[in-house]
């Protein structure tokens, strides 16, 4: 950092005075005192701006975050709670796809994000997204697929199986047609 020549602890109470008559009325201040203190004013005004900007866009970030991971969760683990098996009374439950465990709070359903990769990237709401994700990943297909180390079968499935929410159109026609 450059050390200034003219700011020492010696002449801190002329500086003190210098900036109060910087605040009141500059008229009689020499210019480089005037751009020291816009400077300083500058700076200071800019880094408490800065602070709070970041505090926002910190918070916005991590809920975007969030969001994403809620995707990736229900893709690697979605089919743990998946109805496959009819016998079955009650749907097991994954507490680690968990609203709370997610990062989200009840009231904060309706707030929308981006959805990234999933869906071809569109703004949803939470609440929406949940309700996506478990009609596609826990329903009574269950799918596994993020073993596969390959990206574009990777893709190909969820490129499948999410547009259609894991629901294929099984017609009379299609079935009838079906190779066997």
């Amino acid at each position: 950092m450059k050390q200034l020549h003219f700011a020492h602890r010696w002449n801190a109470d002329l500086i003190d005075e210098y900036y109060d008559q910087w605040l009141t009325n500059s008229d009689g201040l020499d210019e480089k005192w005037i751009a020291f203190f816009e400077g300083f004013e500058l700076a200071t005004n800019k880094n408490r701006y800065a602070s709070e900007k970041l505090d926002i866009d910190t918070n916005a970030a991590i809920k975007q975050a969030r969001f994403t991971g809620a995707i990736y969760a229900y893709r690697s683990i979605g089919h743990t709670m998946a109805n496959f098996n009819p016998l079955e009374k009650s749907v097991a439950f994954n507490p680690r796809l968990s609203l709370q465990r997610l990062g989200f709070k009840d009231t904060e359903l309706d707030q929308e994000y981006h959805t990234g990769n999933y869906l071809g990237g569109k703004i949803m709401s939470i609440g929406q997204l949940i309700h996506h994700l478990k009609e596609t990943y826990c329903n009574s297909i269950g799918v596994e697929y993020l073993h596969i180390q390959d990206p574009p079968p990777r893709r190909w499935i969820q490129s499948k199986i999410e547009p259609i929410l894991n629901k294929p159109d099984f017609s009379i026609t299609k079935k009838i047609n079906h190779p066997r």
